[in-house]
């Protein structure tokens, strides 16, 4: 068994922190974060993804967009849906002035199967929810084996 000495990070007074250890912490963390983590990265949407006998269905959670935020392009067997939403609020009172904005975007790509119909797609948003279905194409139903006797 080997045994390792724990040292304390709040007891720990050297130099670099200065008695205040969380600072070290904090800015140590900051500037090494991974920018694409959860903390760090712009909103993106749930997505559910199911597929049925004749069509596919993705589904986007994306409350707090209107209908007319989203963009919904097929292109070369890719879907890319990307939405964008811009709030602005200006309250002015006579001792003070507030200015308030918010902005959320995002863009998300999906490579469709080869059986994916593009020209029978169809989308809906309620109540938050963004819901795409695709149809499947029909295909050639396949001839059973048949076999052919020398008379």
């Amino acid at each position: 068994m080997t045994l390792i000495k724990w040292n304390n990070p709040a007891f720990n007074l050297d130099k670099r922190n200065f008695g205040f250890p969380v600072f070290d912490t904090v800015f140590r963390d900051f500037f090494s974060a991974d920018p694409y983590n959860k903390e760090m990265a712009g909103y993106l949407p749930a997505v559910n993804i199911s597929e049925e006998e004749t069509q596919f269905h993705i589904e986007f959670s994306a409350a707090g967009f209107d209908k007319g935020d989203f963009k919904i392009q097929l292109e070369d067997g890719t879907l890319t849906v990307s939405a964008e939403h811009k709030e602005e609020k200006t309250e002015e009172k006579t001792a003070y002035r507030r200015k308030e904005f918010n902005r959320s975007s995002f863009t998300r790509s999906f490579r469709l199967p080869e059986i994916a119909d593009t020209e029978k797609t169809e989308a809906q948003y309620e109540n938050g929810i963004l819901k795409l279905h695709i149809q499947k194409k029909a295909l050639a139903k396949e001839n059973p084996v048949k076999e052919i006797k020398i008379a």
